[in-house]
């Protein structure tokens, strides 16, 4: 659990609260679950990452 958080916290927009609505919020907290998800299937496929990403 506490890993999900430190990689949760990466995001600047969910460690500091800027948006006002919640919903607003939750929709940023599931891009960037979904981000997360994303690069961990594409890494454990055994794909690099180009540069920049």
């Amino acid at each position: 659990m506490a890993a999900c958080h430190s990689w949760l916290n990466r995001n600047r927009g969910l460690l500091i609260r800027w948006s006002k609505k919640d919903e607003n919020h939750l929709a940023f907290l599931m891009l960037a679950s979904g981000l997360i998800a994303f690069k961990k299937a594409r890494n454990a496929t055994g794909k690099v990452a180009p540069a920049g990403a």
